[in-house]
């Protein structure tokens, strides 16, 4: 009986270490010391407007966003992404896509949550492949040069996200 007690005790502290090195490492920015060209993309936003990234890089650096309606962390992070995006409106340019889901629920999101940036489906994942996305949400913070200087995998805070645009605007 013992040994058996014993053998729990350490599966369940092996398990706990697992857990705890997972959640460490999918909440830390991806890429934060080498920066990669961030692959150009052409999308029909929900309004309709085909777009491509470059167009927007022309002008200012861009958050990218990776997002679905039906995803928890990313409903959590919405109201942060909308409210950042009218605080830095003119400055950075914000960007969605909408990964496996329809034009009617991502435009019942964005009502939700107040999202005024633009967004467009991703059809078929072809821009989340290019972007090695692995889940939503990500973000990725791009230079106004085209280069991805920050990689973020789950949902985004405030103080993190105002810190990754400022680094991106003194870039």
């Amino acid at each position: 009986m013992k040994l058996s007690r014993k053998f729990t005790f350490i599966l369940i502290g092996f398990f706990s270490i697992i857990i705890l090195v997972g959640v460490y490492f999918f909440t830390q920015p991806v890429s934060s010391v080498k920066t990669v060209k961030a692959p150009d993309f052409s999308y029909t936003l929900l309004s309709g407007k085909k777009v491509k990234l470059s167009d927007y890089l022309e002008k200012r650096p861009v958050i990218l966003n990776f997002w679905a309606s039906w995803c928890p962390p990313c409903r959590a992070e919405a109201p942060v992404l909308s409210k950042v995006s009218k605080e830095y409106k003119g400055k950075v340019q914000f960007l969605g896509v909408v990964v496996n889901d329809t034009v009617v629920n991502a435009k019942k999101f964005e009502k939700e949550f107040g999202i005024t940036y633009p967004s467009g489906l991703d059809n078929g994942t072809a821009i989340g492949n290019t972007y090695q996305v692995t889940g939503v949400p990500e973000t990725f913070f791009i230079t106004k040069n085209g280069e991805v200087i920050e990689h973020w995998i789950g949902a985004i805070d405030e103080k993190t996200l105002t810190t990754y645009l400022n680094r991106l605007l003194n870039n």
